[in-house]
């Protein structure tokens, strides 16, 4: 049996050495179904060797199948060298698949990714342009990185609530202001569904000789039907990362570093990339990514067009409710609004005299229905390629029982949190200078005034209200008292009740 692993690797290496790119070829799958076939003697990691030592409640709970894929990639499904290429095989077909140059898998999430892609692209000291409303690992990786951001505003949409899309004449104003700009660092889709016009930013950067990295943790199913926004491979953007977990069906914390063209310092990548990625790849969590990508190369179309069948179905049934208000159709046209990913159903339930928070809340406690997303006025469901008939008629069913009981939660007036497109600007010193220089505490309604030493960021999608070395106004307070008492979770802060802020010393 021994030499089934060894025709597999063989076969693999050399095609990836002939240069073949084989779609319905899985390189780690095959792989690691070859390798449990050859009863291997691992002594090596992972300790748990296949499951072996599993106890009956937690072999009842996770099964076998998990430590089965958890296999060791070097002495395991390839030679400590790499030599038959299973894994970078598997990048190869990755690239081809998203309309890239050069892919790579990273098990540590996008947050890595987006880290791994600050550091690559920016030097201590430079300046780089960094949309408002980008995830806080973009922050943290400015920390990492010592580079100085310049905002760039997304279009605030104040009547919804909402932010959208960075426009290519908000950035082109930025570069022409700040010639000294090394690169544009931008996020598409937002969490909900709102695409910008990737491909304007991206000619935009190039005029000015910079390239254009964009955070589409949202958006990897972008490539694979023609009737969602472009991915940003395809719309020019030379470096992108995207979320198998998040819209495909790869696994939690899978991601890919998509790169083309010769803008982006590919060494500098690889360095970087090589010191924040863990040294214990799980071939789990590739394997995933591995059967992801094969699934939407040979099946995306047919797949994403069922999944968009049954969001505009449900979506359609929603936003007939009373009280329920549905976003899509009006978010068309709005500035800020390239395209839309209709995946994404946004619905404002504040017409029921709750809240998001309320609303979730009852919906999981009541129906077991668990939207990805909640805040003050919304509610956003993610339908994927995994979702049928049943799922989309029990989203619809829960709502329709939510539109019903809704009026009787309600427990007085709605909370009213300030505009953020008010609460912008006052950037006073760089995420590092501020976040590992000296700091205090100070109480919450004691920090108007002070510059933030964290990030203070809304959670989910994660988008800092505050950035460290922002200054702080009476605003944010009210933001996040109002908002704390509704229901918001705050991420990324050291005090999460936020009775006490961390800010710079003096």
């Amino acid at each position: 049996m021994a030499d089934a692993l060894a025709e597999v690797q063989r076969r693999i290496a050399k095609a990836a050495e002939a240069g073949e790119i084989d779609q319905s070829c899985a390189p780690v799958l095959e792989t690691l179904e070859a390798y449990w076939q050859c009863d291997v003697a691992s002594f090596s990691i992972p300790a748990h060797k296949g499951g072996r030592s599993l106890d009956e409640e937690t072999e009842a709970i996770l099964g076998r199948g998990p430590y089965r894929g958890d296999a060791p990639t070097h002495k395991g499904l390839d030679d400590r060298a790499a030599s038959y290429q299973i894994v970078s095989y598997a990048y190869d077909l990755a690239a081809d698949a998203f309309g890239a140059d050069e892919a790579m898998f990273s098990t540590n999430g996008s947050t890595l990714s987006l880290q791994t892609a600050v550091v690559a692209a920016t030097h201590p000291g430079e300046r780089v342009a960094v949309a408002r409303n980008i995830h806080k690992s973009v922050i943290s990786g400015l920390v990492l990185s010592g580079a100085e951001p310049v905002y760039v505003d997304p279009v605030y949409d104040d009547e919804l609530a909402l932010s959208h899309g960075v426009t290519p004449e908000a950035l082109r104003a930025t570069l022409e202001a700040h010639a000294d700009i090394k690169a544009m660092l931008a996020l598409s889709p937002t969490l909900t569904g709102v695409a910008c016009d990737v491909a304007g930013l991206a000619e935009t950067c190039h005029d000015h000789g910079i390239p254009l990295i964009m955070d589409d943790a949202w958006g990897a199913e972008f490539t694979f039907h023609s009737e969602l926004p472009p991915g940003s491979m395809q719309a020019g953007a030379d470096l992108a990362i995207a979320s198998f977990h998040k819209s495909l069906t790869g696994l939690m914390q899978t991601s890919i570093i998509l790169v083309q063209g010769d803008r982006i310092d590919r060494e500098r990548l690889h360095l970087a990339f090589d010191g924040f990625e863990t040294t214990s790849t799980s071939a789990l969590m590739v394997a995933s990514m591995d059967a992801a990508r094969r699934a939407m190369a040979l099946h995306g179309e047919e797949r994403l067009r069922r999944a968009l069948t049954l969001s505009r179905s449900a979506g359609e049934e929603i936003g007939a409710l009373p009280g329920v208000r549905l976003l899509g159709p009006e978010l068309d046209g709005r500035p800020g609004v390239f395209a839309r990913d209709e995946t994404k159903l946004v619905v404002d339930v504040t017409g029921l005299g709750i809240t998001g928070f309320q609303a979730a809340d009852w919906l999981y406690e009541q129906r077991r229905v668990a939207p990805e997303a909640h805040d003050m006025h919304h509610l956003t469901f993610v339908i994927t390629v995994a979702d049928d008939d049943a799922t989309a008629e029990r989203l619809v069913s829960a709502m329709r029982d939510l539109a019903e009981t809704g009026p009787e939660l309600a427990d007085g007036e709605l909370p009213e949190l300030p505009a953020v497109s008010g609460l912008v600007g006052d950037y006073v010193m760089t995420p590092r200078e501020a976040y590992l220089g000296k700091t205090k505490r100070v109480a919450l309604e004691d920090a108007a005034g002070e510059i933030a030493a964290e990030p203070v960021s809304p959670y989910p999608p994660g988008v800092p209200l505050l950035v460290p070395g922002q200054r702080v106004r009476e605003g944010h307070i009210e933001f996040l008292r109002t908002g704390l008492a509704a229901g918001m979770v705050i991420k990324g802060v050291s005090d999460p009740s936020l009775e006490q802020l961390r800010v710079v010393a003096a």
